[in-house]
């Protein structure tokens, strides 16, 4: 299957009032001196889906579905991977490298599978695989029925496809690519190859054009983001004359927005929001190099939560929308924290789960709905699956409904656990 990729488009409910009751002075003045009545106090529970040992040497970052699904990378002791699924137990290989996957293009040896798959409340899995033959491809792949189909291969203009992969609710699929240069046979755009021969008989070896990039003029492929919906494709951003690189690291909800990270000139980098029929910039850098932006997460309202770290090294915790201004600090040093792990989550309601680290050395998996209300749900050095945790870490779509979080720890004894981590009251 060849396609040229030049063809591919660019495409507050009011509350009820309340009813005034009349209430002595004494019984107004008791219930005045009375203590508010506290909150029951949060429960924590943990479920280890997997750990390493045995078969497996380490993990993904895990990814979780409303409907409770829960898909993850896990490498294999020596060589080789899987994808691990689970509804909330023990996990299980949906597929491994050295098996082979048969779609309606053919049958193909599984030779790798990218770090960063998804899952929506279908059980659909969404990856990047690479093959012994040396094509590549995006997969989806039902985990119920174990079909799988190519939702875009390495035999059309894409170069290399990044190690994150996102589906949403309906099914559409969001990756990021570097693409063929020009003059490459699978990008049929007319243009003359740097090399004629190479061209014809090993196109592989065509090297990358020069161009300006986000740090400069330098050699590089382009590079861009895409999106298949309903077997239809669009380039959602691109390096061009309007940005110069777009990153890994965006965002997919079931909305539809794509959140994304892009360079529309050197040294500047900007947070963008695409809901269909044009992007909208919600936080652009100063252009200080060394100013830079978290990768994304995403809710279905469009609410986009990043890490933001200044030309300083200050890092603040960020929630931001299209048409809200600038994005609002939710978490910072005035709240206690000098850092954070780069990436996190958000839920519906627009809470943002995140690791963060405080000015002791402390450190814990947290949950923030604004800057006065933050929970802390594990801390570091807490006991998980009989050793205690070194280090936390989540990724966008961490969230399976609002009180579970699917979480990756590293233990102190080296060792890894994937677990689901329940918080109900």
């Amino acid at each position: 299957m060849k396609r040229s990729f030049a063809a591919l488009s660019f495409l507050l409910a009011i509350a009820a009032a309340p009813a005034v009751m009349w209430r002595s002075p004494a019984a107004a003045a008791a219930q005045e001196a009375a203590p508010p009545p506290s909150a029951p106090p949060l429960r924590i529970d943990t479920v280890v889906l997997a750990e390493s040992g045995g078969e497996w040497a380490r993990f993904g970052l895990p990814a979780a579905s409303q409907a409770g699904f829960v898909v993850a990378h896990a490498a294999k002791r020596g060589a080789g991977a899987a994808l691990l699924v689970s509804s909330g137990g023990r996990a299980t290989p949906l597929i491994a490298t050295g098996s082979e996957l048969r779609t309606a293009l053919g049958r193909f040896e599984l030779e790798s599978i990218g770090e960063r798959p998804d899952v929506n409340d279908s059980n659909h899995v969404a990856f990047r695989a690479r093959f012994v033959d040396g094509s590549s491809a995006i997969v989806v792949a039902d985990g119920f029925e174990r079909r799988f189909e190519f939702v875009a291969n390495s035999t059309e203009a894409y170069r290399e496809f990044g190690p994150a992969v996102a589906i949403d609710g309906a099914g559409a699929v969001a990756f990021h690519a570097t693409v063929d240069p020009p003059g490459h046979p699978d990008r049929d755009d007319g243009l003359a190859p740097a090399d004629e021969q190479d061209a014809r008989l090993a196109p592989e070896r065509l090297p990358a054009p020069k161009r300006l990039t986000a740090a400069g003029r330098a050699a590089a492929f382009e590079n861009g983001l895409f999106l298949v919906r309903a077997g239809q494709r669009r380039v959602v951003a691109h390096s061009g004359e309007q940005l110069l690189d777009v990153l890994d690291g965006f965002a997919l909800g079931d909305g539809g927005a794509l959140a994304y990270r892009a360079a529309p000139k050197v040294g500047v980098w900007s947070v963008r929001v695409d809901g269909g029929a044009f992007a909208q910039p919600i936080a652009t850098t100063g252009g200080a190099p060394e100013e830079r932006y978290g990768p994304l997460a995403i809710n279905g309202r469009g609410q986009v939560a990043f890490v933001a770290w200044s030309a300083d090294g200050t890092a603040r915790l960020c929630r931001g929308a299209v048409g809200r201004g600038a994005p609002e600090t939710v978490q910072d040093g005035a709240t206690g924290f000098v850092d954070f792990d780069e990436s996190v989550a958000i839920d519906a309601a627009g809470r943002i789960a995140f690791v963060g680290r405080r000015a002791d050395g402390g450190a814990a998996l947290c949950v923030a709905a604004d800057a006065a209300h933050v929970t802390e749900l594990l801390p570091i050095g807490a006991p998980l699956a009989g050793r205690r945790v070194s280090a936390l870490a989540i990724g966008p779509h961490a969230f399976g409904r609002s009180d579970r979080l699917a979480v990756r720890a590293t233990l102190d004894d080296g060792g890894e656990a994937l677990f689901l981590l329940y918080a109900r009251r």
